[in-house]
C-alpha cells in the first residue's frame, strides 16, 4: 500500500475491504475457518478437534475462533488473530461462499507452441521475400528469376541494377 503497510485488499463491484495483514497470515485464518466449516470445532492454532473430554474455547472478542486454551490462543494472537479478530465474521463468511461454481468460468488451457525448425523459417523468408519483390514490381519473368536464389537476392541487387 501507499503507506508501506501490509496488507490483503478484496474488491467486488459494491465494496472494497482491506485486511491488515499479509497474505500468508489470512491464508492460514482462512484455511482455519475452511476446516470449522467441513468438521467438528477445532483449535485454530494446534488444530485438535473439540470432543466432551477436550472443550475448546472461543475468542471472546470475535466468538468464531477456537482454541485448547491459553498455550494455542497466545502464539495464534500474536501470529495473525490480533489483526483479524474484528474481521472474523466476515472471514467466516467468506469462507462460507461455494466458489466451484467459478471453476469453468476461465479456460486456463493454452495451445502447445511448437517453434518453427530451421527449414521453416528458410522457406517463410523465402516466401515473404518473394512477396516483398512482387509487390515492388519486382516480378520474375520467364526464366529470369525462377533459377535465382532468394537468399542470394538482396534488396542491394536490386539498388545496383
Amino acid at each position: 500500500f501507499m503507506d508501506l503497510s501490509k496488507g490483503v485488499r478484496q474488491e467486488s463491484a459494491r465494496t472494497a475491504m482491506v485486511f491488515p495483514c499479509p497474505l500468508d497470515c489470512l491464508a492460514g485464518e482462512l484455511e482455519g475457518f475452511l476446516s470449522a466449516e467441513k468438521s467438528a470445532k477445532a483449535c485454530f492454532y494446534c488444530g485438535k478437534l473439540g470432543s466432551e473430554d477436550h472443550k475448546l474455547w472461543k475468542c471472546i472478542r470475535c466468538r468464531h475462533v477456537f482454541y485448547c486454551g491459553k498455550n494455542c490462543q497466545s502464539p495464534h494472537w500474536t501470529k495473525t488473530h490480533k489483526s483479524l479478530c474484528k474481521y472474523a465474521p466476515i472471514l467466516a463468511n467468506l469462507s462460507k461462499l461455494n466458489f466451484s461454481r467459478f471453476d469453468d468460468f476461465v479456460d486456463w488451457s493454452f495451445p502447445t507452441i511448437v517453434p518453427p525448425t530451421d527449414e521453416e523459417k528458410k522457406e517463410k523468408a523465402k516466401k515473404v521475400m518473394r512477396e516483398a519483390l512482387y509487390n515492388m514490381g519486382v516480378a520474375p519473368t520467364r526464366g529470369s528469376m525462377h533459377s535465382l536464389d532468394i537468399q542470394e537476392f538482396s534488396f542491394e541487387t536490386l539498388l545496383l541494377e
